[in-house]
């Protein structure tokens, strides 16, 4: 029990840090996600794990008007093998235009905040050297 109040507060720590970082970067305009407060909650009773529905990030993004819509979720193997994921969709085309993965190590707070950080600071790099990069 412990360890699942950790990862829902690791998890909500982590999207924080993940939407902070990303609008610092300018990669992203990022949105508030309160308008779609219900429509998200409404989707989430309807499937296990809304990051697998492409769809309802869809939805999400049209609900909040904009063109590309970011979904991320952590996988966890074991205690010592967890990875950060993220996926970016165009809401228009429902083309995937970024997917991008981090391994951690380590169920810590340190290595999520690190992850987290590793997959920003990489799209950020990556879209400096090509501004197309995820869009």
């Amino acid at each position: 029990p412990a360890t699942v109040v950790d990862q829902q507060r690791r998890l909500a720590e982590a999207g924080e840090q993940l939407r902070r970082e990303l609008a610092a970067t300018g990669a992203y305009r990022v949105v508030d996600l309160a308008p779609a407060a219900a429509l998200v909650e409404r989707l989430r009773g309807q499937h296990e794990y809304l990051y697998r529905c492409d769809d309802c990030a869809d939805q999400v993004g049209r609900a909040l008007g904009t063109r590309l819509v970011m979904s991320a979720w952590v996988q966890k193997v074991s205690e010592l093998i967890l990875n950060v994921n993220l996926q970016v969709r165009d809401v228009d085309s429902g083309r995937l235009v970024l997917t991008k993965s981090a391994d951690m190590r380590g169920n810590r707070d340190e290595s999520w905040r690190r992850a987290v950080h590793f997959l920003v600071r990489d799209l950020a790099e990556r879209r400096a050297r090509d501004p197309a990069y995820g869009r």
